[in-house]
Parts: C-alpha cells; structure tokens; sequence
C-alpha cells in the first residue's frame, strides 16, 4: 500500500506539471554565439512578460509535446525551408508551423537575433525605451496565432549614432544593440557587440583621427613627413588632436603610409574569424541590385572565391559590369578562384558573355572542348599533385576525376596529374598581375570534409601552413 501510494504521488505530479503552460526554446546542438545571445533574449524576457518558464533544450535531446520556439538552424526549421543560408547576414524570419511550433530564424550574423527581438516587440509589446528602462507588459499567458508570419530585414545596411562616453557603457550598448544599431563609431569592440556579432566597419587603427597612429613613431630622419608651419618649421602631432600635421606631397610620406596600412590589415585579419559567404546563382537568377551588391561585397573583401559543383551562373554573373570589375579587382589583389567540377550541361551555360569577359583579363575560358574522355589504360581514381605544385598541398591528397584537360602549356599548367601525367586539374597564374584561377574535375574535393586540397587553398590564400 505504501509503494502505490507513492506511485500515485509521482503520477499526479507529473501530470500537474504536462498541465502547467510553459514554452520550450528548442535550439541546435552546437549553437552560434548569436544563436545562445537570442535564446538568453527571448528566456529572459519571455518570461517576465507571462510569468511562465521557460525551458531551452538542444534539438537532439528529444522534442518534447507543448509550446515549441525553435530557435535558429534547426533542423525542424529546415524542413520547413528555412535554412540561415538562404538569408541575408541580417534577415529575419518569424514563423508559425501550427499552434504549438513557432520558427523564429534568420541571416547567421544578426539575422536570428532580431527574429527574437521583432517577436519580443511586435507579439508581447515589449518596448527598448533607453538605456535604463525596457518596458515589458505583464500578460497572464501567450498563445501565436497560426497564421504568424513576417520576414524582414533593416533597410539600411550600416545603421548608428555618434554616442561616445566613458564610464560603465555597457546599458547603452546593450540598448543600442536591441534597437538594431550596429554602427559604433569609435569605440572598442566588447562584450555585448561580440555577443551580436557587431564588428568594426573600419579597420585599425581607429575610425578617425589616425594620422597621429601613423607617424607616432617615425624617426627623426623622417621629419620631412610631417607638414611645414608658417614659420617654416616640421610640427609633430603630440596625440590624435595634433598639433602637427603630415605632408601629402612627400613620396616618403605615401610609401609608409601604404606599408602600415598594408601592416593594420594584415593584423586586423588575425584578429577577426575567416567569414564565409554562400550564394546560391544559376541561369534562371535574377540580378537584382541587392544580388549584385552582396556578389560584390563578397568579391571586395575575400582572397579566395570557390565555385562549387555545377555551377550555371555565369552569365549572370560575369556578364554584369559591377561583379565583374570587381572579380578583376579580386585578381589584381592576389585572389584564388577555384572553380569546382563542372557538367557538360553546365559547360554549355558558359556564356559568350563570361568567355568575353574571361578573354579580357587572359584567362582561358572552361568550355566544353575540354570537356574530355580518359584515354585507354589511364583514368582519374590514382592522381596526384604535379611535381611543381607538390609542396602546395603537402598532406597526402585522394582525388577522383571524372574528365580530363587538354595537356597544353600555353592554355595552363597542371596542378593535379593522374598516372600517366595527364592534367585533371589545371592552374593559372598571375592573372591581372597577382591573381591565380584553378579549374578541376574532382568530386572528392567537395564530398570529403577537411579535404587536403581545399586546407591547402584556405592556407595559400590567408597564410599559414598548409596542413602536415
């Protein structure tokens, strides 16, 4: 009797709680920054809007019944079509998928942070006032509406206010952040920024009054840098404020200015993580001006360009003046481009335009004449790296071909040889002065992780050893 007794105890309690209204943030396993920022944003203001708990529990856990919030790139949410690829670094998206599943994703830097704070707004009224009081009205509970739907994103792509005290700023940034801001003029980037994935929009040393970080510690025999007075002597600048001022007329004075701004990108480099921006074009993509923007974005400020499997898009893309000055751009600075396995079918989409464009800066165009059949007793499964290129890629590479290139040293050269030395990969050098292109047959490049080939492209393209 005793023993039933208590059963029923734990019966009953464990029915009270399934009775009890609360919300289940379900996020994924291995969670963003951005992704925990969020879920801690709508715990914690979700919960003293209703009074009710709220629970954050990783996708693989199990998903349990009641209210569900899933919380940025789940897998819940992908199969809804919701996947952060395909939004824009600051789209956000906000999502009914019924009466107890509730998507709130978007764009992998802010994108899934401001889903949260566009539901925090517009679905519980919660109002970011200043920086010391957030108004937040108490309801007794929260139900979506099956038809909840929008998607977003801010209309202007750099967005702050000049706002510069010392002290404890934390509340105002915090405040800043929550109003979407992500301009922060100048002023370190700390803790609740790197929380939002709010970088510099400029690079070092400072947002103005740089010159002074400049010439600081130029030697005396580099006075001539420094402007003349009216009194004919050199005046050096004693802090960011002045007095002095710098020659613009001096070579001397443009050659180390270029070295140590050559110097404050490289270590500005080091410091922030490699970002990878995806695009999905082929033949039916529109060029819509924000395509175009992103495409050129993306060209302006990477060293390696990788197109993957099939790619159709070029027309649409090297036939527009904008990608393609700067794709030249990219070049002339010394960038890769890899170009991955391309069909016959995708061959064929090489339009007259790309191949004009390509002609332009002298880089042979892939079409589809070198689209070619392994001759008898050779084949693509044994291949290696041409004894040129060998140091390039020094952990041993596998590589599977399913075509070959014409073994012409006026067109390229081979970087990727099989047996017999015929070329399956080939490479082109000092494209537009520094720039170097690669064209390949091999699948197993993108179908293996951490592939030697592509370590060893990342490596060449931002330093560093190539993988032992």
């Amino acid at each position: 009797m005793k023993h039933n007794f208590r059963s029923a105890v734990l019966v009953l309690f464990s029915f009270s709680l399934l009775l009890h209204a609360d919300y289940t943030v379900i996020h994924p396993e291995k969670m963003t920054l951005q992704e925990k920022t969020a879920s801690e944003e709508l715990k914690f203001f979700l919960e003293k809007s209703t009074g009710e708990k709220v629970t954050l529990k990783g996708e693989g856990k199990g998903i349990p019944s009641g209210k569900k919030i899933f919380l940025g790139n789940t897998a819940f949410a992908r199969t809804k079509g919701y996947s952060t690829a395909d939004f824009a670094p600051e789209e956000w998206c906000v999502r009914s998928s019924g009466k107890n599943n509730l998507i709130l994703t978007g764009g992998s830097t802010r994108g899934v942070i401001y889903a949260v704070l566009e539901f925090l707004e517009r679905e519980l009224g919660i109002l970011f006032a200043d920086e010391t009081y957030t108004h937040i009205p108490v309801r007794k509970s929260y139900q979506w509406k099956e038809t909840l739907s929008y998607r977003g994103k801010p209309a202007f792509s750099v967005r702050g206010i000049y706002s510069y005290f010392t002290g404890n700023n934390t509340p105002r940034l915090r405040f800043m952040l929550r109003n979407r801001l992500n301009l922060f003029c100048d002023e370190a980037i700390q803790g609740p920024m790197k929380k939002y994935n709010v970088g510099p929009v400029f690079g070092s040393p400072r947002f103005c009054h740089n010159y002074y970080n400049y010439t600081k510690d130029l030697p005396k025999e580099a006075e001539d840098c420094f402007s003349l007075s009216q009194s004919g002597k050199r005046i050096r600048a004693v802090n960011p404020g002045g007095p002095g001022q710098i020659c613009f007329s001096n070579p001397k004075t443009v050659r180390i200015f270029r070295e140590k701004l050559h110097a404050y990108i490289e270590e500005d480099l080091k410091k922030y993580p490699l970002d990878v921006r995806e695009f999905k074009l082929d033949s039916k993509t529109t060029m819509t001006d924000e395509t175009v923007l992103r495409c050129c974005e993306a060209l302006d400020n990477s060293k390696l360009v990788i197109f993957g499997l099939a790619f159709t898009g070029w027309d649409k893309l090297f036939a527009n003046k904008a990608v393609a000055n700067s794709f030249t751009e990219f070049m002339r600075r010394g960038g890769i481009a890899y170009f991955g396995t391309q069909t016959y079918d995708s061959l064929g989409k090489f339009s007259a335009a790309a191949i004009k464009y390509f002609r332009s800066v002298k880089i042979t165009p892939w079409q589809r004449n070198n689209y070619l059949n392994f001759e008898k007793g050779d084949n693509g499964t044994i291949c290696k790296l041409a004894e040129e290129y060998a140091p390039f890629c020094a952990k041993e590479a596998k590589f599977l071909h399913v075509k070959r290139f014409k073994n012409d040293p006026q067109l390229w050269k081979s970087l990727v040889v099989t047996a017999k030395g015929t070329p399956v990969a080939v490479i082109q050098e000092n494209i537009c002065g520094k720039g170097t292109v690669i064209y390949s047959y091999d699948l197993k490049i993108f179908r293996e992780a951490n592939h030697p080939m592509l370590d060893a492209l990342v490596k060449k393209a931002f330093g560093g050893k190539t993988a032992e």
